[in-house]
Formats: structure tokens, sequence, C-alpha cells
């Protein structure tokens, strides 16, 4: 089950329909107040891909905004700005600024036979 998290662990947005938008405009599915995050700033996708043998869904942040979204790679933070890139679970971003809040993109093994998480209930996380 892919999810977004913020660096507040409280924070936990499942990734519903394939699709999550990001950005202040108060009907995306994550809103994020802070003045460098562009009203539609970005969205997080699943699409298959047709060479991938094991049939996993691959996951990718598409931007839209005006200053880009920052991606944590080996190497450091990556901009990407109005392209497309690759989301792997661990992933960490931040939009707009590098002084945004820190989101981090996982996904998650699924959950014993029988087991349903109630909307608004979030399992124990270490830390917390």
């Amino acid at each position: 089950n892919p999810k977004s998290r913020s660096s507040n662990a409280s924070q936990v947005w499942p990734i519903r329909a394939n699709l999550v938008r990001v950005g202040r405009w108060e009907e995306n599915d994550v809103v994020i107040r802070e003045q460098w995050v562009s009203q539609k700033h970005a969205e997080i996708f699943c699409r298959n891909s047709v060479g991938d043998l094991r049939g996993e869904p691959n996951y990718f942040l598409r931007d839209f905004s005006r200053y880009g979204t920052l991606v944590l790679e080996p190497q450091g933070w990556k901009r990407v700005h109005h392209e497309e890139v690759l989301l792997r679970s661990g992933t960490q971003l931040k939009f707009g600024s590098s002084q945004g809040q820190v989101f981090e993109f996982t996904i998650e093994e699924p959950k014993t036979p029988g087991y349903t998480e109630s909307e608004g209930s979030r399992p124990d996380r270490e830390g917390g």
C-alpha cells in the first residue's frame, strides 16, 4: 500500500485510486500551506511498466510547480521541475524549497489477512 508520510509521523496519506495531488489548493489530497508550494504543485501516480515481468506497479512524481520539488538521491537533493521522476519506497521529498517539510514516499507490505485498518486509526510506529 503506497503512502506519503510527512516528517511529522502522525501525518500519513494513503494513495488511493493510484493518484494523489499535492499543493496549497484546498481540493488537493495533500494540502501543504507553505508559501513556496504551488496551488497545484505535483501529483504522485501509479503506472504499470510494460517491461516489468514482476507486474509490480511503478510510482512517479510529476511536478507542475513554479519552484520545483526536491528529491533526495544518494548524491544529495535534486530539483525536479516540470518533469516526472520514479519514486522508490523510502524516497524523501521536499515541495518547493529546501526549507520545506520533508515527506517520505513508502510502500508498505499488505496487512495480514483479516486485518482491516479503520479510517483515522494508525498502526503503532517506532518512536511514538
